[in-house]
């Protein structure tokens, strides 16, 4: 088996059909197979899975107790058998020439992975492009951690989905089912440590469908302490200083949407995470920052009142961008 597909679904009635049909089409040379780890659905999910079942025999179908994404893409590796690996979203499409151009690549370049650029679909408008204009070849690790974390150039994206790896790389490493965001974003950064070679492609691979009811744009008091943490396990795993101010950058960022959240919840906390947030040298890596947020820091700790009546009369995060 040339390439497994994992995807992990949970009351995907409305999307499951249009994920399955897109990867039916693909043009793909090799043989492959695609593992649906159904995840305790109470829609008719598994219904429609199996109705695929019955045309098409490479959808394997394996149904667990809801258990989240992290275990049900874990249960999808142990149970893969592809030479490499994908992940797909079960509301998501996949480029028809994708996996046959990606594998091609990994054969001939000896890549651990390698990472397509993906389109943001919103209400079937092009909303957001994830874009690499040249192909990239990376040999250093520092320099992927550069990439990952970099708030100006950041090329490698958080998400597993839209790359391919080797099984070798994946098989022994495990999403973290304790957390219930940033999951890919901690995996994709323990994978690191094993890579020696990885590519970013030019192609297209992937269109995001972008859902509110999705658990990124449901984000809760944990959610946003999960993000901090994540990045703080980051930090603590690497030594190259630019790459740790980058990543301070975010943990600031981070804590001013944690303090964001406590300020329209009217919670006692915010001070707690003021506090925190006057303890970060934010000289030293503001300069990654917009203007935009510039100001919203420089606002926050100079002019707490005013950036407070600001937040509270927007509704919402100073940084947030409608992608």
């Amino acid at each position: 088996m040339k390439l497994s597909i994992i995807i992990p679904a949970y009351n995907l009635e409305e999307y499951i059909s249009s994920t399955l049909d897109s990867l039916l089409r693909i043009n793909f040379s090799r043989n492959y197979e695609i593992i649906v780890v159904n995840d305790g659905s109470t829609d008719n999910t598994e219904n429609i899975i199996k109705e695929y079942q019955k045309c098409y025999s490479q959808i394997k179908l394996i149904t667990i107790k809801n258990s989240g994404v992290s275990r049900a893409r874990n249960i999808g590796i142990k149970n893969a058998v592809g030479d490499y690996i994908t992940f797909v979203d079960g509301d998501d499409l996949v480029d028809k020439n994708f996996f046959e151009i990606g594998i091609n690549e990994m054969e001939s370049g000896d890549f651990d992975f390698i990472q397509s650029n993906f389109q943001k679909v919103n209400n079937d408008k092009i909303s957001y492009l994830q874009h690499v204009e040249e192909d990239v070849v990376i040999n250093n690790r520092n320099e992927m951690y550069s990439y990952f974390f970099s708030p100006e150039k950041k090329l490698i994206y958080n998400s597993v989905w839209g790359k391919i790896f080797k099984r070798s790389l994946v098989s022994d490493i495990q999403f973290d089912s304790t957390v219930s965001v940033s999951e890919d974003q901690k995996y994709i950064f323990d994978l690191f440590r094993k890579c020696n070679r990885i590519k970013l492609l030019s192609i297209i691979g992937i269109y995001y469908i972008h859902r509110e009811s999705s658990a990124m744009n449901t984000l809760n008091e944990n959610k946003i302490i999960n993000q901090i943490d994540i990045l703080n396990y980051c930090k603590d795993n690497v030594s190259d200083s630019t790459v740790i101010s980058y990543i301070d950058c975010h943990i600031l960022n981070t804590y001013i949407k944690l303090y964001c959240y406590y300020l329209l919840k009217d919670s006692s906390n915010c001070c707690e995470v003021y506090q925190k947030i006057k303890k970060i040298n934010i000289n030293k890596i503001n300069k990654f920052n917009s203007h935009k947020r510039k100001l919203g820091i420089f606002l926050l700790i100079y002019a707490r009142c005013i950036f407070n009546v600001y937040i509270k009369y927007r509704g919402g995060y100073y940084g947030k961008r409608n992608k």
